[in-house]
């Protein structure tokens, strides 16, 4: 009777072990096919599902997007706009590059001034392998619906703005799941850096150190009613400006080379 008993405990015992882990398994996505095997699960309204299954596709972009992106622009305004800076002054830590080169005998600089367009280029090939390698899409694959997406296709265009960047990442997604198919080519997402206002301001500092060879920070600042902030320190023999738009936590730093 004694070893009935202990074995009618052990069964026991093994039938909650299973039925715990059965439980596991049904709570962590179904991974035996039980909640299907039972009927549970079944998706009610198809469109509404692989809609909000897109959503989270979207924000997945959008987190690879936030992170990369803020990184790159912020490479930028430490370095005066360029990732790899070929005629640069290293300073305190970073090489700034030099946005104005002297003009022998001249009270000038010779005008090497931002453009948009190679601004917009350059954003475009740092990080179109940076967010192909954040991107994780196949974390949602599931086994109530189809995922096929094309990495091949991959390409990242940039669009520079006043007050923010605009990144559309292109990468065809489609989902399905019976006869309901919903599919993607291209995720939008806007970064709030004033890119478009620094490259602004940076030009307008440039243009008056190639004319007057210097720039009024202060009669500036008042004429754009404090809108920015802008700090020149000398760096003997050249000129450091740091350049900020009032709001927002974003530095935008070049050197002018050989200022007298």
């Amino acid at each position: 009777m004694e070893k009935r008993g202990q074995v009618t405990i052990y069964i026991m015992i093994g039938v909650f072990i299973l039925l715990v882990v059965l439980l596991i398994f049904f709570l962590k996505g179904d991974v035996l096919g039980v909640k299907k095997f039972l009927g549970f699960g079944k998706v009610k309204n198809t469109d509404l599902y692989l809609k909000d299954q897109m959503t989270q596709i979207s924000n997945e972009v959008n987190r690879c997007v936030d992170l990369e992106a803020g990184k790159a622009l912020k490479i930028l305004g430490d370095q005066g706009g360029y990732f790899v800076p070929e005629n640069y002054l290293f300073y305190y830590g970073y090489n700034i590059a030099y946005l104005c080169s002297e003009i022998k005998d001249k009270n000038s600089c010779l005008n090497n001034m931002l453009l948009e367009e190679r601004l917009e280029n350059d954003l475009n090939l740092y990080l179109k392998d940076k967010l192909k390698d954040c991107i994780n899409l196949g974390k949602f694959e599931k086994y109530d619906y189809k995922l096929e997406y094309d990495k091949s296709n991959f390409n990242v265009n940039t669009d520079i703005n006043k007050r923010k960047v605009k990144f559309e990442v292109s990468i065809p997604v489609m989902i399905s799941m019976d006869e309901t198919k919903l599919s993607k080519d291209s995720f939008i997402r806007f970064v709030n850096v004033p890119f478009g206002d620094v490259i602004l301001v940076t030009n307008n500092i440039l243009n008056s150190e190639v004319v007057y060879g210097d720039f009024d920070t202060v009669s500036y600042t008042i004429f754009k009613l404090g809108e920015y902030n802008i700090n020149k320190r000398r760096v003997f023999p050249d000129k450091i400006y740091t350049v900020k738009v009032e709001g927002y936590d974003y530095r935008f730093q070049f050197a002018i080379k050989g200022a007298v």
